[in-house]
């Protein structure tokens, strides 16, 4: 029983550990490459859509940007974004939304993608 008490509190531990929320301070530093294309803290489109408000809404959607049509069949598919799908696009656009316009992202480490959707999650809050 106490073995089996062990594993329980060791497998909790994991869990926990592997549930980082992400830090929106550096999320914030993560974000300044991609404000080239994008605003972040208001609605208005540069070459890419605004972030604004992005967290729970659906892929191309976002008015007054002229989205591909790779991603306007992704979101009329219901592709939403959220923290799963935000991370699986960062890491790979064109695998996730093959003719998607968006350039490849140069962030590779799932902390910093963590960091980066905290951030939009906090000003999307604003």
């Amino acid at each position: 029983m106490r073995l089996i008490a062990l594993l329980l509190l060791y497998i909790a531990t994991l869990i926990h550990n592997s549930a980082y929320a992400g830090n929106a301070e550096n999320g914030e530093r993560v974000l300044r490459p991609c404000i080239v294309c994008h605003l972040a803290d208001r609605h208005g489109n540069k070459i890419g859509p605004s972030l604004k408000n992005i967290i729970q809404r659906r892929a191309a959607t976002e008015s007054g940007y002229r989205f591909s049509s790779a991603m306007i069949k992704a979101g009329e598919a219901g592709l939403v974004w959220d923290k799963k799908t935000l991370t699986e696009y960062l890491y790979n656009p064109q695998a996730m939304v093959p003719g998607t316009r968006m350039a490849s992202v140069k962030i590779t480490s799932k902390k910093d993608i963590d960091d980066l959707i905290a951030y939009l999650e906090k000003i999307s809050q604003q």
